[in-house]
C-alpha cells in the first residue's frame, strides 16, 4: 500500500496532465505573496537563519529547489536536495549548479545517508505526503542529523476550512490522493517524542482566502487588506485558533534518538 501510495505520488508530480489548475490560480498573486511576506514564509525564513557558515543541510522533497538555493544563500558548506519526482529533480539540477550542491533521487523514508551526516534538515511541505512520518519518515531525520540537529518544517493543517473545500472540490496539480495534512497538536506530539525541543506556530484561518476574493472581485482590494487582516487574526491563531490554521512552521532540535 504505501509503494503504491508512493507511485500516486510521483504520478502527480511527474505527469504533464493540465486538467487541474495550478496551485497558484486561485489566487490574486499579489496579495498571494503579501501574505507570504507577513506570514508563513516570513517566519520559515526566520528559521532557516539557524543555517550558519560550514552547516551541513539536507532539503527532503527539494521540489525546484527553492529551499536548496535559500541554504546556499545562508552559508551552508554542503547542500543535498531529494526527490522522488524525476521532473521536479530535473528542473532543480539544471536551476542550481554549484560544487556544494548534491541532488538525488531518493525515498524521505529511506534516506542514503549514514547516520549524523546533517546538522539541518528541511521539511517544506514533504512530511504530510510520507504515509509513514509518525515512523520510518521521523526516524530517518533523526538518524542522519548531529545530537544538536535542527528540523526545519512548513506544512498544512488539516482543520482550516477553505483549505478543506479547496482540497476537496477544487484540487491543484500538487494536491495528491493520500496526502494527510496535520492535526497540529498530533504534530506537536510526535514531534516531542523524538525531539528535545519542539515549537509549532500556525498561520491564516479566514485571511488565506483574500487572495481568492481579490482575484475574482471585480473591485480593486488594497494590498494592504491582506497583510491587516492576517495580522489581526495572528493573536486568536496563536490562542485558540491554532487548530484551525492554514499552515504550520515550526523548529525541532536535538534529536532523542539517532537509531
Amino acid at each position: 500500500m504505501n509503494q503504491d501510495t508512493k507511485k500516486a505520488e510521483i504520478h502527480v508530480y511527474d505527469s504533464d496532465d493540465e486538467s487541474r489548475p495550478g496551485y497558484g490560480s486561485a489566487w490574486d498573486k499579489d496579495h498571494f505573496d503579501r501574505l507570504m511576506d507577513v506570514g508563513p514564509e516570513k517566519q520559515f525564513s526566520e528559521a532557516l537563519s539557524s543555517i550558519v557558515d560550514g552547516s551541513r543541510v539536507l532539503v527532503v522533497g527539494c521540489g525546484t529547489g527553492k529551499n536548496v538555493q535559500n541554504s546556499i544563500t545562508a552559508g551552508a558548506t554542503e547542500v543535498v536536495g531529494i526527490e522522488l519526482s524525476s521532473k521536479r529533480l530535473c528542473e532543480a539540477s539544471k536551476a542550481i549548479a554549484a560544487n556544494s550542491v548534491e541532488f538525488a533521487r531518493a525515498d524521505g523514508e529511506e534516506l542514503p545517508f549514514r547516520s549524523g551526516k546533517f546538522d539541518i534538515v528541511i521539511c517544506h511541505s514533504v512530511l504530510h505526503h510520507l504515509p509513514n512520518w509518525r515512523t520510518d519518515g521521523l526516524e530517518e531525520i533523526c538518524r542522519v542529523l548531529t545530537a544538536k540537529g535542527q528540523l526545519l518544517l512548513y506544512e498544512p493543517g488539516r482543520y482550516n476550512p477553505p483549505a478543506v473545500i479547496r482540497r476537496r472540490f477544487f484540487p491543484s496539480d500538487i494536491h495528491t490522493p493520500d496526502e494527510h495534512p496535520f492535526d497540529p497538536s498530533e504534530l506537536e506530539r510526535v514531534l516531542s517524542k523524538n525531539f528535545e525541543t519542539v515549537e509549532i506556530s500556525g498561520h491564516c484561518i479566514i485571511s488565506n482566502t483574500i487572495p481568492v476574493i481579490a482575484k475574482y472581485l471585480p473591485i480593486n482590494i488594497p494590498i494592504m487588506v491582506t497583510e491587516r487582516a492576517y495580522n489581526l487574526e495572528q493573536p486568536i491563531v496563536d490562542g485558540v485558533g491554532r487548530r484551525f490554521a492554514w499552515v504550520l512552521t515550526g523548529v525541532a532540535g536535538g534529536p532523542r534518538s539517532q537509531y
